[in-house]
C-alpha cells in the first residue's frame, strides 16, 4: 500500500477530523500519524503507526522538535504528506521539494482580538503560498482568508443514534466546548421559558467544559434560579461515550456567537445532531445557514431572548419533525462519505501526478 504521513499537533484521537480520516483510509494507505504527546490517555489503532513528540520545554523548543521530526520522516519515503496547519508549517516545505504535499486548514483565527485574527489569518495566507495543494474546511473560510485556489474538504459527522425519535416531550442537548460560546445565554433563555411554562415536560443536557470557569458560571446560575431538575451540566465526555445522550435527546443546540470570526467556521455538532435525527436550534452563522434547512430546525440570534422564542416555537410545533427524514437528508455528510467522496479523490489525483 502507498504510504501516507499525517502531521498534526493534536494528539492522535483528539482531533476528530484526522481521526476519522485514519479510520476510513487505512484500507487504502499505510498511515503514519506524527503528533505531540499532550499526556492525554493514548488512543490506539492497530493499523496506524503513531509517532509522539515530547512537549517538554518552551514553545520554541517544541516547534523545533516538531520540524526536526518532520525532517527525519524523509527516510520513510512517503507518497503523500498531509499537514494540518500550524504556525511555521511552511518551513517543512523545503525538506520535501518533490513530494506530494497537502496543507489542510481546519480553522481560521477565532480570537476575540480582531487585530490578532487579522495577523494570524494573514500568516496562514502567506504560508499557503508555499504549498500547491490546499484543502480547507469551508469555501467561506477560504475566501475570508483571501485564498483563491483551494479544495473544499468539509466537516463530517458521526451517526450517534439510529433510534426513531419520540417528540412527545422536549429533550435538549448541547455538546461542545464552553469556551467563548456564551452558553449561559441558552440557560438564561431556558429559564425564561420554563418560568412561563412550568408544566412543560422539558430538560436540557449540556456536555462540555472550558478553561475560564464557564462550567461553574452555568452551575451557579442554575442553582441560583432553582432549575436544577431541568438543566444538567455534565462536563467533558469523550466522543466514544456520547451515544447514549444522542439516543435519549430529540433537539440539538448549535449555539455559536455570531461574531465575525465564527461566521465561517462550520460546526461539527450541527452535522452530528442532524445525522442522529435531531432537529437543531442554531444561531445564524454563515455555515449554519448554509447547511441547516429551515424545515429541520430553528434559526436564532445569539442571545437569551431569541433562544426563549425558539423554545416557544418548539413547544407548539415539535410534532412536525421526523427524525428519520432528517437523518436521511444528511447522509452524504457522514465522515465515511466525506472521506470517500471528497478526500480519496484528492489523494488519488496527487498519486496520479507523481
Amino acid at each position: 500500500m502507498k504510504r501516507l504521513l499525517i502531521i498534526n499537533r493534536a494528539q492522535f484521537g483528539y482531533h476528530i477530523d484526522t481521526f476519522k480520516y485514519c479510520k476510513f483510509l487505512n484500507d487504502r494507505f499505510h498511515i503514519t500519524y506524527l503528533c505531540f504527546d499532550y499526556g492525554l490517555p493514548k488512543i490506539y489503532n492497530d493499523n496506524i503507526d503513531i509517532i509522539y513528540i515530547s512537549r517538554h520545554g518552551n514553545i520554541v523548543f517544541r516547534w523545533m522538535r516538531l520540524i526536526i521530526s518532520i525532517f527525519y520522516m524523509k527516510r520513510k519515503n512517503f507518497y503523500i504528506l498531509f499537514f494540518v496547519y500550524f504556525v511555521g508549517v511552511s518551513f517543512s516545505r523545503f525538506f520535501y521539494p518533490n513530494n506530494s504535499l497537502i496543507l489542510d486548514i481546519r480553522t481560521g483565527s477565532v480570537s476575540s482580538n480582531m487585530l490578532l485574527n487579522s495577523i494570524k489569518n494573514f500568516l496562514i495566507k502567506i504560508e499557503c503560498l508555499f504549498f500547491q495543494n490546499i484543502s480547507i474546511v469551508s469555501k467561506n473560510l477560504g475566501k475570508s482568508i483571501g485564498l483563491k485556489n483551494f479544495y473544499e474538504l468539509p466537516l463530517g459527522g458521526e451517526v450517534f443514534s439510529f433510534n426513531p425519535k419520540d417528540f412527545s416531550n422536549i429533550k435538549l442537548l448541547y455538546v461542545g466546548t464552553l469556551e467563548n460560546r456564551n452558553i449561559i445565554e441558552c440557560v438564561k433563555g431556558f429559564h425564561q421559558f420554563i418560568s412561563k411554562n412550568p408544566e412543560c415536560d422539558i430538560n436540557f443536557t449540556i456536555i462540555g467544559d472550558g478553561p475560564n470557569n464557564e462550567r461553574s458560571e452555568l452551575i451557579k446560575f442554575i442553582d441560583d434560579n432553582a432549575i436544577n431538575k431541568y438543566v444538567h451540566v455534565l462536563g467533558y465526555i469523550p466522543n466514544e461515550k456520547l451515544h447514549k445522550y444522542f439516543q435519549i435527546s430529540n433537539v440539538g443546540i448549535s449555539f455559536i456567537p455570531t461574531t465575525k470570526y465564527y461566521q465561517n467556521q462550520p460546526p461539527t455538532k450541527t452535522f452530528e445532531y442532524l445525522l442522529s435525527g435531531l432537529p437543531v436550534i442554531a444561531t445564524k452563522t454563515k455555515e449554519n445557514l448554509r447547511w441547516l434547512k429551515e424545515e429541520h430546525g430553528f434559526f436564532i440570534e445569539d442571545n437569551a431572548d431569541s433562544f426563549k422564542l425558539a423554545l416557544d416555537q418548539l413547544y407548539n410545533d415539535l410534532d412536525r419533525f421526523n427524525g428519520i427524514d432528517i437523518r436521511n437528508e444528511y447522509l452524504n455528510c457522514t465522515w465515511k462519505n466525506i472521506v470517500n467522496i471528497q478526500l480519496i479523490p484528492l489523494l488519488e489525483k496527487l498519486l496520479k501526478n507523481k
